[in-house]
């Protein structure tokens, strides 16, 4: 069994993947984990949620790397008010990585890694079929590059067949094994 107070130091862990990869289903697992494992507080952020109540309207590659480093701002100023924060966004741009690295202390990367093929079969938000038909741009994967952050200890690769219990299944086991074995935060 973990210890309740094993992750002892405000952490964010950035839930991350492109739309449809699943962030959101697996958003509240993560956040039990860290709520069962810590006695910190600890706040979470569904990227869908966090563009209404900023009132994000633009998605050029631009706008989303400003909303993506307002977002780790934000993260980065509740960790430092001992929080442990729990954010669920796209933000897969090398900007936002780089600045995660060298100003989150305590940073865990989860990636959900779905291939664009199984995203537009699955495509629950209607984007990529609308990308497609109507050429309309701003697609994070479809003409705006991904770049995935590097050194992810929690890697999610669904292959063909998998299901969202596996993902679950995957992410809490890869959580439970560094936080277990690692034991990163003494």
């Amino acid at each position: 069994m973990i210890q309740k107070d094993l992750i002892r130091n405000p952490t964010t862990f950035w839930l991350t993947g492109l739309s449809g990869a699943g962030k959101s289903t697996y958003l509240p697992y993560l956040v039990k984990f860290v709520k069962n494992n810590s006695n910190l507080p600890c706040l979470y952020f569904d990227g869908d949620q966090l563009r209404y109540i900023i009132n994000i309207s633009s998605y050029d590659l631009n706008a989303r790397i400003e909303n993506g480093l307002r977002y780790s701002r934000l993260c980065k100023n509740l960790n430092e008010q001992g929080f442990h924060v729990v954010i669920a966004c796209i933000a897969l741009y090398p900007e936002i990585h780089k600045w995660n690295i060298e100003n989150i202390q305590n940073l865990e990367y989860v990636m959900i890694d779905v291939p664009i093929s199984e995203l537009i079969r699955r495509d629950p938000k209607g984007l990529y079929k609308k990308s497609i038909e109507t050429n309309s741009k701003d697609i994070v994967g479809i003409d705006i590059p991904a770049s995935y952050p590097e050194k992810l200890r929690i890697h999610y690769k669904w292959v063909e067949g998998d299901n969202v219990l596996n993902m679950i299944e995957y992410c809490n086991q890869r959580l439970s094994e560094i936080y277990r074995v690692e034991n990163i935060f003494p």
